[in-house]
């Protein structure tokens, strides 16, 4: 008979395979974007955000008013007059002019 030989190493652990841990640290990766995605789309700042100049870009954000109404709010500084302005918002007929992703505008009195 023969004895073990005392060098003999133990058999080596097997190891957690890459194959494995990527797809879990991918899928944990989509985990915490979805959360995060979550979070930024449902909670609702109280204090309204403006843009100070006309060159920052517009500001669009989930506000909560006093009374507890949540709506979606967006600002833009335009530098254009007042009442040019107000003329191309009530001008329906022509969105389609300064709204490229409306395609077939109608309107009535």
């Amino acid at each position: 008979m023969s004895a073990p030989s005392p060098a003999a190493a133990p058999a080596p652990r097997p190891r957690r395979r890459r194959w494995v841990l990527v797809p879990l640290a991918l899928l944990l990766l989509l985990l915490v974007a979805l959360l995060w995605a979550y979070v930024r789309g449902t909670s609702a700042e109280t204090e309204a955000r403006n843009p100070a100049k006309p060159s920052d870009p517009p500001i669009s954000q989930l506000h909560r008013t006093p009374d507890g109404y949540v709506a979606v709010r967006a600002a833009v500084i335009v530098p254009q007059p007042r009442q040019k302005v107000w003329e191309a918002v009530t001008d329906f007929a022509h969105y389609g002019d300064f709204l490229p992703y409306v395609k077939d505008v109608t309107s009535e009195r």
